[in-house]
C-alpha cells in the first residue's frame, strides 16, 4: 500500500499523464513523440558487464577487451532502436463493446493495425501500468486484436480506462512503452437483486386496448406501414386499392403483461437497489416470456417482449439519474 507521499506523487503523475495524453477518439497513431524506452534490469546488467570490459581494457590497454566493449555497446544501440521501431507508427483503435453488469467483467477489444513491412513482434497490453500484461501479441502483421478485462463498479455509461503497449523486443535489454486513452462508451447495467421476491400482479394496457398488447398472435387490424415492418405483414390489397401502403396489427394477451415501476420497490432502501430489484423482475420476466412495460421517472417503455425490449429497458435502469 502507498503511503501518503507515495499517493501525492501517485496523483502528480496520474494528472500528468492525463494532461499529455488526453482521451482521443477514433483510432490512434503511436509516433515517436509518445514512446518512452528505458533499460529493463537485464539491459542495466548487460551496461554494466559492457563498462566494466571497457574499464579493464583502458587498464591493461588490451586492443581485445577495447574491440569486445565496442561490440557490445554498438549491439546496445542496435537493440534500443528495434525495440523502439517495434510500437513507432503502430495504429491501435477499440472494437465495440457489449454490455455487462455491474460486478462482471467488460471486455474491451483492441485492434492493432500494421501497416509496415516488418512484422510486430511480442507487444504486452496492460492497464494503465506496465506488467503484469493483461494480453499478449506474439505477431502481428496486417490486423489483430486483444482483448482487455477490467471490472466496472457502478452502473452508468463509462469510457474504458487507460492501457499500456510495451515490447521489449528483441533481446529484453529495453522496454519500450505509449500510454494509450481512446474513447469507446461502455454500457453497465445494474447488478441483479438475488432472485426470490416475485415481480408484481399483472396490470392493464395504458392505451386503453383490453386485453391485448402489440405481439405476433392475434389480427386485430390495420395500421400505418412503418419503415422496417416485415414484408410478409403488408396488407397488398390496401396498396392495390388505395395506393396506400398498410401492416397487419397484431397483439397478444393482456394476462402476460406487467408494468414495473419504481414506486412498487420503494421498500428496497437506496436507489440502487430499488433498480437492482426491478433488473430482477425484468430478467425473471424476460426468462418467462411474458411481456411487461417499465415506467421509470418520467420515461415510459410500452409493454413489449423479446431481447431488444429487455436490452433497451436494462439500458433506462443503467442511464437513470444520469443524463
Amino acid at each position: 500500500m502507498l503511503g501518503p507521499i507515495g499517493r501525492f506523487w501517485r496523483r502528480k503523475v496520474d494528472a500528468w499523464i492525463d494532461h499529455h495524453h488526453p482521451r482521443r477518439q477514433g483510432s490512434y497513431a503511436i509516433n515517436r513523440r509518445r514512446i518512452y524506452i528505458l533499460p529493463s534490469r537485464p539491459g542495466w546488467v548487460f551496461a554494466s558487464i559492457a563498462l566494466i570490459i571497457l574499464l579493464a581494457a583502458m587498464n591493461y590497454s588490451n586492443s581485445m577487451a577495447f574491440q569486445l566493449a565496442f561490440w557490445l555497446a554498438a549491439l546496445g544501440f542496435v537493440v534500443m532502436h528495434e525495440t523502439h521501431a517495434n510500437l513507432l507508427d503502430l495504429h491501435v483503435r477499440l472494437g465495440p463493446t457489449e454490455p455487462v453488469f455491474v460486478g462482471e467483467s467488460a471486455y474491451q477489444t483492441v485492434l492493432f493495425q500494421n501497416n509496415a513491412r516488418r512484422p510486430r513482434v511480442a507487444l504486452a497490453v496492460s492497464l494503465d501500468r506496465l506488467p503484469p500484461a493483461n494480453a499478449l501479441v506474439q505477431d502481428c502483421t496486417d490486423e489483430t486484436q486483444a482483448h482487455l478485462r477490467w471490472t466496472p463498479t457502478h452502473r452508468g455509461l463509462h469510457q474504458p480506462p487507460r492501457f499500456a503497449i510495451s515490447t521489449n523486443w528483441p533481446l529484453g535489454l529495453f522496454r519500450a512503452w505509449s500510454l494509450i486513452h481512446l474513447q469507446m462508451p461502455q454500457l453497465v447495467y445494474p447488478a441483479p437483486a438475488p432472485p426470490g421476491l416475485p415481480p408484481p400482479s399483472r396490470g392493464v394496457d395504458p392505451e386503453g386496448r383490453e386485453g391485448l398488447v402489440r405481439g405476433q398472435e392475434e389480427l386485430v387490424g390495420l395500421r400505418e406501414y412503418v419503415q422496417g415492418d416485415s414484408p410478409r405483414h403488408i396488407h397488398w390489397r390496401t396498396l392495390a386499392s388505395h395506393d396506400q401502403l398498410a401492416s397487419r396489427n397484431f397483439a397478444d394477451p393482456l394476462a402476460e403483461a406487467t408494468w414495473l415501476d419504481l414506486e412498487q420497490v420503494q421498500h428496497k432502501g437506496g436507489l440502487e437497489e430499488q433498480l437492482a430489484q426491478l433488473c430482477r423482475w425484468i430478467l425473471d420476466l424476460h426468462g418467462a416470456r411474458q411481456a411487461f412495460g417499465l415506467r421509470l421517472g418520467g420515461r415510459e417503455i410500452p409493454i413489449g417482449t423479446g431481447d431488444a425490449h429487455r436490452d433497451r429497458c436494462l439500458e433506462a435502469l443503467a442511464l437513470y439519474g444520469q443524463n
